[in-house]
């Protein structure tokens, strides 16, 4: 259960909504206690009465009874709308505030610890396993409190009848209450963390399916990994079935403890009737009190059942952002400020993690507004460099400057504002040319973004699509080619006013002819900015102050 303290801590922010709800969910259940005991009554008392005297039939007073079930019914309806109402209003917010804070916790550990993690499952964590906390309060704790407390009422209403009746009723609550519901839920609890964690794996590997389905084609694979989610789904639809047993036999339960709980209140009824202690019309109300208040008790065998989903979803949560971030930030921005675009890295020692070191005591000074390009085989830690200038690793010796500023004395966003890097595989986010075109400059104008798109050589493909800026480009870009999404990155350099650019393979994926054309465009988007180019195309070579070789 200590996993689900982190979680829990965030629930007092919205404490007025489950405070509400869960009291309007106590008084939908005294109203349903007293329609029910209230009918019962009113019923067998004018059974009983119709088969007295005259005098007693004429003393008889039907319309307060009535009107009591009436003011019962409406409230149990008023009260029942409004405990759904605040109860899932309160769900809502909680679930919204731990996204909030899950996705804040992930955002320091993107990009080095995110890589260790599939697409899928990290989406299927940030949806499925976040939602799968909404059964702490919904079902949970507040169905518990209201409960605990129907249970208290209960008692003292069936004390002013008997003392014994008060007892064995509050006794077998609890057990149909609370110890079956936990007895079943530690007893499922193994099969409750399998499907949990089973489903997870599924909707993984059907998102990762979906996403490679082009290559499971090419090579004839298809039905291999199609054979592989079968398998998968028959290991979730068998834990499935062990869950429905335990969801059988806790039913079973609790139909055996209501028929006790209703056989020894009407056992105890019945004997209090005989002794003159109590009318027998009674007898009646205290059965159906003691149905309404097993309507209390109903949801939580379920709702503790799969407890054990919540606490893997917990957990899988807490593997993710209980990592402490590789990179920190300062919070405040730096007072000191890069008085130019010059760029250092001096005496760089680094390594990943249980590997051999691929820098040490390295340096390299880049003059103001030079241009320079890095050249080596793969692997020789040209891409690694990039990623030490954007703080995405830090170098376990050295310092590298930005205009004599050490970057680790910046916060994040004014070392984004000297920087535009352009990766080997840029994302193209699903939506139009525009809203990425945006990315790179929110103020720019229509103007701007044709003039960047000219630059490129992208401009005439544009002008000719039916919707122009406002074209869907598809998820990564998949209705471009690879080379209009090169150059659709290469537009949002041009469009980008830092006075650092970082360019990866800029012209891969391109034609001789595109290439250049681009190669031409660079020479106007590098003017008056440092530049780093990771490239193996010669051409490039004419453009730069300089060739580095690692």
């Amino acid at each position: 259960m200590r996993e689900l303290i982190p979680f829990l801590s965030l629930f007092k922010n919205q404490a007025k909504w489950m405070f509400i709800g869960t009291g309007l969910a106590f008084l939908a259940i005294l109203a349903s206690i007293g329609l029910l005991s209230l009918s019962g009554w009113f019923i067998s008392a004018t059974g009983f009465v119709a088969i007295s005297s005259y005098a007693v039939m004429q003393e008889f007073n039907y319309f307060y009874p009535a009107a009591g079930v009436r003011t019962f019914s409406l409230f149990r309806i008023v009260t029942r709308y409004g405990e759904r109402v605040f109860t899932h209003e309160a769900t809502f917010k909680i679930l919204t505030d731990v996204r909030v804070w899950v996705y804040q916790k992930l955002t320091p550990l993107a990009p080095v610890h995110l890589t260790q993690y599939k697409s899928g499952d990290l989406l299927n964590r940030l949806v499925n396993d976040v939602n799968a906390l909404d059964n702490l309060y919904i079902r949970i704790i507040s169905p518990s409190c209201v409960l605990f407390l129907s249970i208290l009422v209960i008692g003292i209403f069936f004390s002013f009848f008997s003392i014994g009746l008060a007892i064995t009723t509050m006794l077998l609550a609890c057990v149909a209450g609370f110890f079956i519901p936990v007895g079943v839920g530690t007893l499922s609890a193994k099969y409750a963390a399998n499907l949990a964690q089973e489903s997870a794996e599924l909707k993984t590997a059907i998102t990762e399916h979906i996403q490679s389905l082009a290559e499971l084609k090419v090579f004839a694979a298809e039905d291999k990994h199609n054979k592989l989610i079968q398998i998968q789904n028959m290991s979730l639809i068998q834990s499935q079935q062990k869950m429905s047993c335990y969801t059988g036999l806790s039913a079973a339960l609790m139909t055996l403890f209501l028929g006790l709980t209703l056989w020894f209140g009407v056992w105890i009824a019945v004997g209090l009737v005989h002794s003159g202690h109590l009318n027998g019309a009674f007898i009646a109300l205290i059965a159906l009190a003691i149905m309404g208040l097993f309507e209390a008790i109903m949801p939580l065998p379920v709702a503790y059942q799969y407890l054990g989903g919540t606490l893997t979803s917990a957990k899988r949560l807490l593997q993710i952002i209980d990592q402490k971030p590789t990179v920190s930030f300062p919070e405040g921005s730096s007072d000191k400020k890069p008085v130019d675009n010059s760029i250092h890295f001096e005496d760089i020692d680094f390594c990943y993690q249980n590997r051999t070191k691929i820098y040490h005591r390295f340096n390299l000074a880049l003059k103001p507004n030079e241009k320079v390009v890095l050249f080596g085989t793969t692997g020789c830690g040209k891409s690694t460099l990039v990623n030490l200038l954007a703080r995405f690793f830090v170098p376990q010796k050295g310092c590298i400057l930005i205009g004599g500023v050490d970057i680790s004395k910046l916060s994040e966003n004014q070392l984004r504002q000297q920087m535009t890097i352009i990766t080997q595989q840029p994302h193209i986010f699903n939506g139009s040319i525009r809203n990425n075109l945006l990315l790179a400059n929110e103020g720019a104008t229509d103007d701007m973004l044709w003039d960047a798109l000219d630059v490129v050589d992208l401009k005439i493909f544009v002008a000719t699509l039916a919707n122009g800026l406002d074209t869907w480009v598809g998820e990564h870009g998949k209705h471009l080619s690879k080379g209009q999404k090169r150059r659709l990155s290469l537009a949002q350099a041009v469009l980008s006013h830092n006075p650092i650019l970082v360019l990866d393979e800029p012209t891969e994926g391109l034609d001789k002819v595109t290439e250049d054309r681009v190669i031409k465009a660079l020479k106007t988007v590098m003017d008056n900015k440092t530049v780093i180019l990771i490239t193996h195309s010669r051409k490039l070579l004419t453009y730069v102050d300089r060739v580095i070789y690692l």
